[in-house]
C-alpha cells in the first residue's frame, strides 16, 4: 500500500502545479486608438523694444542668442540728458536753501510777534511798533509758502530730467534671450523705431487643436509629456495651461497650449517639432480578444466561449497580440476560457 500512495501525492502534486488560465471578459478590455498630435515650439513670451525718443544708439547690449542680464538693453546718446539732469538737481537743492533759509526766518518772526504781543498787552510797546511786527510774521510765511511751492517746482523738474534721461536707457527683463537686433551702435532712431525683439525662451508653449474627447483626455492625464522626434523622442513633462474657450466651428475642435521648462527642451528655442500622443477609446467601440484565442473555421474566425459553444467574431484589426472584435457581435457577458 505504501507505493500506491506514494502515486497518490505525486499525481496531486503534477495538478497543482497546472496554471489555472483565468476567464478572458472582452468587455473588461476595450479597444483603444493612438493619436499623434504635431506642434511646433515658440517662446511663451515675445517683446519688441522700442525708441521712445529721437536719438542716436551708443550701445546695444548681447548679441543673437545671448541672455540679458540686469542693465539697460539699449543707451541712446545722453550726454545732454545727464547736463539737464545735473541742473534740475542743481535748481531743486537752491530751493531747498531757500526754502530752509524762509523757514528760519518765519520761525524768528514769530517768535518776535509772540513777545511784542506780550509787551503790548503790559502797555510797554506801541501800536505801531505791534503791526510791523505782525506784518513781518506775515511777510515771512507768505516767503515759506512761496519756498515751498518753488521746492515742489524744482523737484518736479528733476523727476522731469530723470525720466528723460531714463528714455535714453532702454531697460529690458532679465533673463530674456535676443531674437534679433534692429540697429546697430551708431545708427540714429526716431521714436517708436524697433530696436531689439527678445524673447522668454524659459518656458517654451506648443499650441495645438484638439477635439473634445483628445482634450478630456489631455485633462485627465496627470503625466502628460511630449515627445522631440528629430532628438530622439525622449519625453518631456508639459502642462494644459490654456484653453481656448471658442470652437473653431469648422473644426469643432479647440485651441490649446502647453507649456514646458525650456531647461527640459534639447533647445530653449522655438520652431521645435513636438509630438502629443494620446490613447482614446476606440471610437468602432471594439474590445479586445487575445490572439491565441481566436482560430479560423471554415471561412470564419470563431472564439470558444467559456461553456464550450463556438461564436463567430467580427475582427477589425490585429495589434500587438491582440484581435481588435465588434462589441455587437458578443453577447453580453461573454468570457472565453
Amino acid at each position: 500500500m505504501r507505493p500506491i500512495l506514494l502515486l497518490g501525492l505525486s499525481w496531486w502534486s503534477l495538478l497543482g502545479a497546472v496554471e489555472v488560465q483565468a476567464p478572458w471578459i472582452p468587455a473588461e478590455h476595450p479597444a483603444s486608438i493612438t493619436r499623434d498630435l504635431t506642434g511646433y515650439t515658440r517662446p511663451r513670451r515675445m517683446v519688441v523694444l522700442s525708441a521712445e525718443i529721437s536719438g542716436r544708439i551708443e550701445s546695444i547690449t548681447g548679441e543673437v542668442g545671448d541672455v540679458l542680464q540686469t542693465g539697460p538693453a539699449v543707451v541712446l546718446h545722453d550726454v545732454l540728458a545727464r547736463h539737464d539732469l545735473s541742473a534740475s538737481q542743481a535748481n531743486l537743492t537752491v530751493a531747498q536753501t531757500v526754502r530752509r533759509k524762509a523757514e528760519l526766518d518765519d520761525g524768528f518772526r514769530r517768535q518776535e510777534l509772540t513777545r511784542i504781543e506780550k509787551l503790548a498787552a503790559k502797555g510797554r510797546v506801541s501800536a505801531e511798533e505791534r503791526d510791523a511786527a505782525v506784518h513781518a510774521a506775515e511777510q515771512a510765511g507768505l516767503a515759506l509758502a512761496a519756498a515751498d511751492a518753488e521746492v515742489v517746482r524744482a523737484r518736479a523738474g528733476a523727476a522731469r530730467s530723470q525720466e528723460m534721461l531714463d528714455r535714453h536707457h532702454i531697460e529690458a527683463p532679465a533673463g530674456m534671450t535676443v531674437i534679433r537686433r534692429h540697429v546697430e551702435p551708431g545708427t540714429v532712431v526716431s521714436s517708436g523705431q524697433p530696436l531689439l525683439t527678445i524673447a522668454d525662451c524659459r518656458t517654451l508653449t506648443i499650441e495645438l487643436k484638439l477635439s473634445h474627447d483628445e482634450l478630456a483626455m489631455a485633462r485627465s492625464r496627470k503625466d502628460l509629456t511630449v515627445e522631440f522626434p528629430q532628438f530622439g523622442g525622449r519625453p518631456v513633462p508639459v502642462r494644459l495651461a490654456r484653453v481656448d474657450p471658442d470652437v473653431d466651428p469648422a473644426t469643432r475642435r479647440r485651441r490649446v497650449e502647453l507649456d514646458l521648462d525650456g531647461t527640459a527642451a534639447p533647445e530653449p528655442s522655438g520652431g521645435l517639432e513636438t509630438v502629443l500622443r494620446l490613447s482614446l477609446p476606440d471610437p468602432s467601440g471594439g474590445v479586445l480578444v487575445p490572439q491565441d484565442r481566436v482560430r479560423k473555421a471554415f471561412d470564419h474566425q470563431v472564439v470558444t466561449l467559456i461553456d464550450g459553444r463556438i461564436l463567430p467574431i467580427t475582427p477589425l484589426r490585429v495589434e500587438n497580440g491582440f484581435v481588435v472584435v465588434a462589441a455587437s457581435a458578443l453577447p453580453p457577458g461573454t468570457a472565453l476560457p
